[in-house]
């Protein structure tokens, strides 16, 4: 909950420690009862939830793609709950002896997460067309205060007051979790991502009903869009959870003794749907909102189920020393008679055969723009020359000095020959005089004065 945005990494040159911190609020509410698929109505008594949580967290990320974090979450549960434990229980006047709506509240420290990061591509040196994968090992610390859940009671036991709580900021058990998320790039602004989240927990809780809770599971899978010029990313995904059905301590009228039963109120599987927009506001600061709309919901017995949940939040990244000025790189003399590409997505644009105009190109670059119409508008008139275009939209420094070594920004328009060698680097301006780099067509004319 706490990295707004795990996709988002540093140059592969950039060897700087960075340590980070964010915080998320999220608002959520439950106002319905569910069984199964269906809506139910459990009693004619009064019934709400309010979830208000505000998470805070802090990291440190290492040049390795190494990163330890960690996230506080400190909430306030309120509610509304019938007791009907206690209904039909009166006192000698008649009087109600317990109360049996109750408006019980929870406030403080939730539990606390842990985790440690990594990124595989960065350990194993991968190239920067693989995949973006992040693995994680963690834990949850019982740090928030745990509302035991009150159940019956075997004879000479005095039973708990029921908090009437449906949550409570705390589940009082450690937990083991383990994720994995994957990142990747489509073109055009467009990335897709992936991923996949458990939890297991350790122990059971303290009694008196020593909840065990079933693990939980969870994948996600969307798309985004980066706008580059305003550091703007609008993603949306489908969110499933699961959670196994969990088990209490209760009293065996037939032997007085407790015994392990599951509760037949808890588990099912959540399907939604998570729109978020995420702006980059200045170098390192990130923020945030998005919605978590249901879409699906299958529980196990009768429960309450949320309602759709609005969440927010901001998170800055500061690196500690100096930049690192960019890997030095040979620079391409634009006139250089017969030099041939070695990198195998330029290699693959050029037609055996053919001259090839290749035209590197941005959305944010305007000129560019005007640029494809004039190639789109002259390509019918010379069948012999071929047209690819490199989407240079999500390119950083890394790639334009791989690819367009020493090149100030675009357009930038390359000839090569029909041999696969360079003819012209054009840049800026001068890649509109890309026709004059031609070689003439087979079937032109000249005439008297020379020209066509």
């Amino acid at each position: 909950m706490g990295d707004l945005d795990p996709s988002s990494a540093p140059a592969a040159h950039d060897k700087r420690i960075r340590v980070r911190g964010g915080l998320v609020y999220t608002d959520a509410r439950s106002s319905r009862w569910q069984a199964g698929t269906q809506s139910v109505e459990a009693s004619p008594k009064e019934y709400f939830l309010k979830v208000k949580l505000m998470s805070l967290s802090a990291g440190v990320d290492l040049p390795s793609g190494t990163s330890f974090g960690l996230v506080q979450t400190f909430g306030i549960v309120d509610s509304v709950h019938f007791n009907p434990l206690y209904d039909g229980v009166k006192n000698a006047d008649g009087s109600d002896k317990f109360p049996l709506i109750i408006y019980p509240s929870d406030s403080g420290r939730a539990d606390l997460e842990l985790r440690v990061r990594q990124d595989v591509g960065r350990l194993l040196d991968l190239d920067a067309k693989w995949p973006r994968v992040i693995v994680a090992l963690g834990a949850v610390a019982p740090t928030g205060g745990y509302v035991p859940k009150s159940s019956t009671v075997c004879l000479n036991e005095t039973p708990p007051p029921d908090p009437g709580l449906y949550a409570t900021l705390g589940r009082g058990v450690w937990w083991l979790l383990a994720d994995i998320d994957v990142f990747g790039d489509i073109g055009a602004g467009f990335s897709w991502n992936a991923g996949f989240w458990t939890r297991t927990p350790l122990h059971d809780a303290a009694p008196p009903s020593a909840f065990g809770w079933g693990n939980e599971t969870r994948a996600t899978g969307g798309l985004s869009w980066r706008w580059r010029p305003a550091r703007l990313t609008i993603a949306a995904g489908v969110d499933w959870q699961w959670r196994a059905q969990s088990t209490e301590l209760i009293c065996d009228p037939n032997t007085n003794k407790r015994v392990r039963t599951p509760n037949i109120s808890t588990g099912g599987d959540w399907y939604d749907l998570v729109p978020t927009v995420r702006w980059e506001a200045t170098e390192g600061l990130t923020l945030m909102v998005g919605v978590r709309e249901p879409l699906h919901i299958d529980v196990k017995g009768t429960q309450g189920v949320m309602d759709r949940t609005f969440f927010g939040g901001l998170q800055y990244s500061l690196p500690l020393g100096s930049a690192p000025a960019a890997p030095s790189r040979p620079t391409l003399d634009p006139a250089q008679a017969g030099f041939v590409p070695t990198e195998p997505e330029i290699k693959r644009l050029l037609v055996s055969g053919k001259v090839t105009i290749v035209d590197y190109w941005a959305t944010w670059c305007q000129p560019c723009e005007q640029l494809g119409k004039e190639l789109e508008a002259f390509a019918p008139t010379r069948p012999d020359v071929a047209i690819a275009r490199v989407d240079a939209t999500e390119w950083g420094q890394e790639e334009m000095d791989r690819l367009l070594p020493g090149v100030p920004g675009l357009p930038v328009i390359d000839v090569y020959s029909s041999d696969g060698k360079l003819v012209a680097r054009l840049v800026g301006p001068d890649a509109f005089k890309y026709a004059a780099q031609l070689p003439k067509p087979a079937n032109a004319v000249e005439s008297p004065g020379g020209e066509r």
